[in-house]
């Protein structure tokens, strides 16, 4: 239903607001248009601003004044164009529409997601990064945009360079698009992405560091490891039909 919650519901989550908040690190409000999201629901979660950080996963199509308060956004591109009136498409038109968001919503930063063209940050003195994806095999796109606004909430008190910030929002996307259901990142998934599975380091010759991630991370759960001598730049059909052997 999208319906709005009854004034006793309300009150209930207001309290409950009211009575913890203050404990919390970070807030994330993703307002699915169901209902939960009342006014007074919204200005009691956007004044939390002042103690905690609020992230916004906006609605398509909602006022971005609706959300005037939080610390910081994440819209995708097409709640973007929704929101900002105009194509999203150049790099020009993306710092455009961040700089609109910031003054629109009084954020201190927002991170834009731009599907294949990866992930746009830009905070209130207009600093702002473009961190390319990472170009992987794709299975199913649900869940990235939750993934990247986790990543800002869990690491929103961590003393970190907004390019690290990204890049991890940037990793996390990347695993849970190549993820079939069901999802989930584990922290050796995370670190495995992007320090194993960058190009650079994408190499024959590993650590035991390096080994130990690979193994834990979850993607090679389940799977046989194998030792053997024996070099494999050219690989032959006796080789192949000797590793078939092996499992």
């Amino acid at each position: 239903s999208k319906s709005p919650i009854d004034q006793n519901i309300e009150d209930e989550v207001i309290a409950f607001l009211n009575q913890y908040a203050e404990e919390f690190d970070a807030i994330i409000i993703s307002d699915y248009q169901k209902g939960m999201l009342t006014d007074r629901v919204l200005e009691k979660l956007t004044s939390c601003a002042s103690h905690s950080t609020v992230i916004a996963d906006p609605a398509k199509g909602a006022p971005i004044e609706r959300y005037k308060g939080v610390t910081a956004m994440k819209p995708n591109r097409h709640e973007c164009e929704a929101a900002v009136g105009f194509p999203v498409d150049s790099k020009e038109e993306v710092i455009k529409a961040g700089k609109i968001l910031l003054e629109k919503a009084d954020l201190d930063y927002t991170l834009i997601s731009l599907d294949t063209d990866g992930i746009f940050y830009i905070n209130k003195n207009h600093d702002y990064l473009f961190v390319p994806t990472q170009p992987l095999e794709v299975y199913d796109v649900a869940g990235a945009g939750d993934s990247v606004i986790s990543i800002m909430a869990l690491l929103s008190k961590a003393d970190i360079a907004p390019r690290y910030l990204l890049e991890t929002a940037n990793a996390a996307a990347g695993i849970m698009i190549s993820q079939q259901s069901p999802k989930h990142i584990s922290r050796e998934d995370l670190i495995h992405r992007m320090v194993v599975g960058k190009d650079e380091l994408n190499r024959k010759i590993k650590t035991l560091d390096e080994l130990e991630i690979i193994l834990k991370s979850s993607s090679r759960q389940n799977k046989k490891v194998f030792f053997t001598n024996g070099y494999y730049d050219n690989v032959s059909r006796e080789r192949i039909l000797y590793l078939e052997k092996l499992s």
